[in-house]
């Protein structure tokens, strides 16, 4: 499922990549529904897009199969979208973007967008209690983070607020970093640094007796199979590195066990 971006509607200031907020409507189904739920003809998104500072399209691939992960192991993240920028759009967002203090320009082609959540969303305050299902999706998300060897998600920098019962995150285009490591690293199931001190959540985590197993019986289903068919929702153009990528992912479930121990030794 394909969308169209239509009106600008936004411009997030803060952060790297100085993302858009556009309402969009359904243009094909000519690609695969990355979403879950039947989508209404129109929709805001939060869009990443050809032109932004910093742009890489890698990090739209990581942007979307880290969605597509997370939304499967019972994470929650807004709803992922392929977004088409036309000539059109991007001529008329660059014309309101020096009134938000921008000088970059956007340009046509496919941006990833995340559905635009107006209400409900509540920040994660430091030494806050949680619940126990807000603990049990805290470590899930720890795990994931640490899997995906995603460093971007930190007090300072949660990409995470409380939503509903638990949590929802976003951002995750710093995901699979060890991508851009040259030579031999760490194993893939290994941690290859302290950075996961940082995490989120690694204080709320630490001390407690937590069955790392359990929380990591959903990523067992994560087959060849399925990171096929996730694969095949993401735009050619985005795919640069989904080789290395998913043979990571693999030999990481392949050695859950072992993962699992670094989990337990890493708090």
């Amino acid at each position: 499922m394909q969308w169209i971006a239509k009106e600008v509607e936004d411009l997030k200031t803060v952060g790297r990549t100085k993302p858009l907020v556009a309402s969009c409507t359904l243009a094909t189904a000519s690609l695969a529904d990355v979403g879950t739920a039947p989508q209404p003809n129109s929709i805001s998104f939060v869009l990443k897009y050809p032109g932004s500072p910093e742009f890489r399209p890698s990090m739209l691939y990581s942007e979307m199969l880290t969605s597509l992960i997370a939304r499967h192991v019972g994470i929650s993240t807004p709803t992922p979208a392929v977004v088409e920028i036309t000539a059109q759009f991007a001529a008329a967002a660059n014309n309101v973007l020096p009134s938000y203090g921008c000088h970059h320009s956007i340009v046509p082609g496919l941006a990833y967008g995340s559905e635009y959540i107006r209400t409900g969303l509540r920040p994660i305050i430091a030494g806050m209690s949680m619940t126990s299902t807000q603990l049990a999706q805290a470590a899930l998300i720890y795990a994931f983070d640490l899997l995906i060897q995603n460093s971007d998600r930190k007090v300072d920098n949660p990409n995470c607020q409380q939503y509903r019962d638990g949590y929802i995150i976003y951002d995750h285009e710093l995901a699979f970093s060890f991508v851009y490591i040259l030579g031999e690293g760490a194993k893939p199931w290994q941690l290859p640094d302290n950075s996961h001190r940082n995490h989120l959540f690694y204080r709320d985590l630490r001390g407690r007796d937590i069955d790392w197993m359990q929380v990591l019986a959903p990523f067992r289903t994560l087959t060849d199979e399925l990171l096929n068919e996730f694969h095949s929702k993401i735009p050619f153009q985005w795919d640069a590195y989904s080789g290395k990528i998913r043979k990571h992912l693999s030999e990481v479930i392949i050695n859950i066990e072992d993962f699992g121990k670094e989990l337990h030794a890493s708090l």
